[in-house]
């Protein structure tokens, strides 16, 4: 009988080290967790922090900063451009009321009913056309620089009109 209870206090002794370690476990895996929110915080913080130092001093960043904040406009542009060709691809344009995708071809955005504004058409600016009329030496004939008093040539007076 003593081979039974000796068994058995054994089994209960295993039994509760068994209890002992998956509550430890237990208790390590909620800490694990916990920690790992926290950490998912901090890397939200930094990028609210990356976020916001870029849009106030994207143009101006101090010099560790620079060389990131050039990348991160660079990409920037990169992405803007191929959001313009896709849309160009697609034959659409974005509506700058509600940001629906529009067709280029209409005059209100089916999503929001507002006017869509079409683009003015680039001025043309014209130039005056002023003749230009060449000076020549009296003496050898050559063109004459303008406001020149000699002749660069023959080294003759230029005559002032």
């Amino acid at each position: 009988m003593a081979f039974f209870d000796k068994l058995g206090e054994k089994i209960s002794s295993t039994s509760k080290d068994v209890a002992k370690k998956t509550k430890d476990l237990t208790e390590i895996a909620k800490i694990n967790m916990q920690i790992n929110s926290e950490e998912d915080k901090i890397k939200s913080k930094y990028l609210e922090i990356g976020k916001l130092y870029y849009q106030l001093y994207q143009n101006t960043p101090a010099e560790p900063f620079a060389d990131l904040c050039n990348e991160l406009t660079a990409s920037i542009n990169h992405i803007e451009s191929s959001k313009r060709q896709i849309l160009s691809i697609k034959g659409v344009e974005i509506c700058a009321n509600c940001g629906a995708e529009i067709p280029l071809d209409t005059s209100f955005c089916g999503s929001c009913g507002a006017k869509v504004q079409e683009e003015e058409p680039p001025q043309v600016v014209l130039l005056e056309v002023v003749e230009i009329t060449e000076k020549h030496c009296s003496h050898c004939e050559s063109v004459l620089a303008p406001d020149v008093a000699f002749c660069g040539s023959c080294g003759e007076k230029v005559e002032q009109e």
